[in-house]
């Protein structure tokens, strides 16, 4: 039990915590099943989360997972691991938002089915009562744990032989100790290529980089790498995942010997004590010669001059999604409209169904699931309504019984679902042989839609982008703001000259407008015409912390025609 200080009383609470949760922690850690059903029926799960497989699963060894890890220029041998049978696997994540690949490998300090979400605990342990890891137990040698020790270590070590001098891999970063534990408890992991670890962050204090823990990425520390994702405390918009903290996805580079033989050593462990659970998550296939790009971080990694999902590394996926699950997919080859005009439907270049933000064409397809219509089915129906705490109705496009095609299945339909949430899609089929009609499938799944950020768009004083204003008079600025899901939008305005605060929404007519009087613009010369410019943001909120802004470029010009006035001129001699 974890002891420091003289006082250990709220130890002792959330050790007794943990040992209650651990007799329920297997009810939460389910993994998604397709359920069967009789003839012509069906129920299934489009998970709006996380799937695991560790060693214990049929063809996941650690062989397998180093084989899961190499992409284009790189090949593996000589595999060994070390650790518990629960403390590595594989994970399948259906939400885009917790990371943007859909496959790769998991390694934690606990048990890797503790991952599924939502948030469920701010103290999850997967009781191991494993050992430590030399190399590990150095690197925290001189941090601010409470003990320095490790415990609970998993190792994946292997060999690799890369085709360039340099190779990179992808990866998150998620841990149960934040962020109450936080330089008292410093779960850890590395990447050592050759020896050497390659899994670190920036040192806000100057010097040597640090390695990624707990310490070194939270809310105080690297804070552009962490997203916060507090059980007790919640953030207005949670990640479906169970840690209560994790980092953006982050890129190990490292230098290598091309055409000869590398070494490779993943570890991680828990700190001071063998509980709560601290993971990492690695991109399948990411272990490559190949610059990447990370996809949630705001930065142009490989230097394309594209960031994050504007980056075709982003936009495909690097192994399939699971079935009926989504991930980063491709998006329709043509704009869908949105009610009251008419879906034309069109043919999807990737992107799974049943997957899709409110107030979007979703696409049900029945095929998706496997699910084929019984012989003899002449039309199908599609409803979809919110369940488990949603109350809306999804519009379906089109509406009302649909002839099936010509080769058996159903025709391409949408849904499109005013509010974000957990929602149930059914599909009915219906046939007519010797002149009697009746029911021939019937099919449900619950699927989840994503909530969207609102829209603003600038209106005034101009919606081209530009204008020019005067200076030394109020000037208004207005966007037009909607959220798709009607959720309650607050709006923020930055007007370029050091200046920021809030803009006043009017959810009658759906805009945000602020007003600000800027200073007169310094002549660059006397007789020259005075004029500054600024970029000027409006930034609308809504009430889950979706927010997306819309700026405009003003030139500030001096009142009336340019004028020569007054300067105070000074040389340095």
């Amino acid at each position: 039990m974890r002891a420091f200080f003289s006082v250990d009383s709220a130890v002792e609470t959330r050790f007794q915590k943990l040992l209650s949760l651990a007799a329920i922690a297997s009810l939460f850690a389910t993994a998604l099943v397709f359920q069967a059903s009789p003839a012509h029926a069906a129920a299934a799960t489009v998970a709006n989360g996380i799937v695991t497989k560790d060693l214990n699963s049929i063809g996941v060894t650690p062989t397998s997972l180093a084989q899961e890890l190499a992409g284009a220029g790189v090949t593996v041998s000589n595999v060994s691991y070390t650790g518990g049978s629960t403390q590595a696997g594989t994970i399948d994540i259906a939400d885009p938002a917790v990371v943007s690949f859909n496959h790769g490998i998991i390694m934690s300090s606990g048990d890797v089915s503790n991952a599924v979400g939502p948030n469920k605990s701010d103290s999850i342990t997967g009781y191991i009562g494993g050992g430590s890891d030399a190399d590990l137990t150095n690197l925290i040698a001189n941090s601010a744990t409470v003990n320095p020790m490790t415990y609970d270590a998993a190792s994946l070590s292997f060999d690799f032989v890369p085709t360039s001098s340099k190779v990179y891999f992808t990866y998150t970063f998620a841990s149960d100790e934040y962020l109450e534990w936080v330089n008292l408890f410093n779960d850890v992991f590395a990447f050592y290529v050759n020896g050497t670890n390659c899994a670190t962050v920036p040192n806000p204090a100057g010097g040597s980089t640090l390695p990624v823990s707990i310490d070194s990425i939270n809310s105080a520390v690297n804070t552009n790498l962490f997203r916060d994702n507090a059980f007790s405390n919640p953030p207005a918009n949670p990640l479906n995942i169970e840690y209560d903290g994790l980092s953006v996805e982050m890129i190990c580079s490292a230098n290598v010997n091309p055409g000869v033989t590398n070494h490779m050593k993943l570890a991680i462990a828990d700190t001071s004590d063998g509980i709560l659970d601290t993971a990492v998550m690695i991109k399948a296939q990411s272990l490559s010669t190949t610059p990447p790009e990370s996809c949630n971080n705001g930065v142009d990694d490989n230097n394309d001059g594209k960031v994050d999902m504007d980056d075709n590394i982003c936009k495909t996926t690097t192994t399939p999604a699971p079935v009926g699950q989504s991930g980063v997919g491709g998006t329709t080859s043509a704009p869908l409209p949105l009610p009251p005009v008419a879906i034309t439907p069109v043919a999807y270049s990737g992107a799974p169904a049943f997957t899709g933000n409110e107030g979007t064409p979703i696409l049900l397809d029945p095929a998706a699931l496997g699910w084929k219509l019984a012989k003899g089915t002449y039309s199908t129906t599609w409803s979809v309504t919110g369940i488990n705490g949603t109350s809306a109705t999804c519009e379906i496009s089109p509406s009302g019984p649909q002839q099936i095609n010509p080769d058996g299945s159903a025709k391409l339909t949408y849904a499109v679902c005013p509010k974000d949430g957990e929602y149930v899609a059914h599909i009915w089929g219906w046939e007519c042989s010797n002149a009697n009609c009746g029911s021939s499938d019937d099919y449900d799944v619950d699927f989840f839609v994503h909530n969207a950020p609102p829209t603003s768009n600038i209106t005034e004083p101009s919606s081209s982008g530009s204008a020019t204003v005067v200076a030394d008079s109020p000037v208004t600025l207005t966007a037009a703001v909607a959220d798709p899901g009607d959720d309650p939008v607050t709006c923020t305005v930055t007007w370029g000259d050091s200046t920021t605060g809030s803009a006043t929404y009017d959810p009658t007519t759906q805009t945000c407008s602020a007003q600000n009087t800027y200073a007169a613009p310094i002549a660059q010369g006397i007789g020259a015409a005075a004029a500054d410019q600024v970029v000027a943001t409006i930034s609308a909120t809504d009430s889950q912390g979706a927010t997306s802004a819309s700026a405009i470029v003003l030139t500030i010009a001096a009142a009336g025609n340019p004028s020569l006035t007054a300067q105070n001129l000074s040389f340095n001699v």
